[in-house]
């Protein structure tokens, strides 16, 4: 059996992905939050955080927008079933004066599908060597 440190357990529970091309979408990983049980639920509440970094005005131009949504699914692939939520709350707009990095903590039902994962589409904007992140907090 492998032992992990604290620091390890903690990087499992994370998923960075690079932000795509302009007018391109990417997808983090998936998580896992196993099945519901018996009962018809999981056995507790699953708390998530994603946050996006700070960007400059060349990167992020006035008007271009980065889009954020979350999916869940019963399928690890993601090709049948796919609920999708917060498509159009969770956007980051470019400004002459660059934009924010944005945080958002939110928690999901114990009856939502198994598999999460974060979607970001780029309408526009310069993105190189820039990643976003998508945590499992509980």
């Amino acid at each position: 059996m492998t032992t992990h440190t604290y620091q390890q357990r903690d990087r499992l529970l994370q998923k960075e992905a690079a932000f795509p091309a302009a007018g391109a979408t990417v997808k983090t990983d998936a998580f896992d939050l196993g099945p519901i049980t018996h009962l018809g639920y999981r056995n507790r509440n699953m708390e998530f955080e994603f946050s996006s970094p700070e960007l400059t005005k060349t990167e992020l131009p006035p008007g271009m927008t980065l889009k954020f949504s979350l999916e869940f699914s019963d399928d690890p692939d993601f090709t049948k079933g796919v609920a999708v939520f917060y498509c159009n709350e969770w956007v980051q707009t470019g400004t002459n004066a660059g934009t924010e990095g944005i945080v958002r903590r939110f928690r999901v039902s114990t009856d939502s599908k198994r598999y999460a994962r974060l979607t970001c589409k780029n309408v526009g904007g310069t993105l190189s060597g820039k990643t976003f992140l998508f945590e499992l907090l509980t």
